[in-house]
């Protein structure tokens, strides 16, 4: 199993909060993928991140507000950033 650790710099979130639109700047050598987890560990939005492009927008506007889990997950390891999503 791959280690599950804080995000050490591979990729940033930002606006965080946000009420729906998150952009994403990573530095990855291999295409991955982001996930969304909610407070209980359910798996709720999955995005596949580019490595040629190193930015990604991804719109969980199907989301209640409340704090989530974003993973990065590639080759090698995971990384996550707690976000916020804000009542729209």
């Amino acid at each position: 199993a791959l280690a599950v650790e804080n995000n050490n710099g591979l990729f940033s979130v930002y606006p965080n909060p946000s009420t729906c639109l998150f952009n994403m700047n990573y530095i990855i050598s291999q295409h991955a993928k982001a996930l969304v987890y909610d407070v209980n560990g359910k798996q709720v939005a999955t995005f596949t991140l580019n490595a040629l492009q190193q930015q990604a927008q991804i719109e969980l506007s199907q989301l209640a507000a409340g704090m989530y889990k974003l993973h990065v997950v590639n080759e090698d390891k995971i990384v996550y950033e707690t976000i916020l999503i804000l009542n729209q």
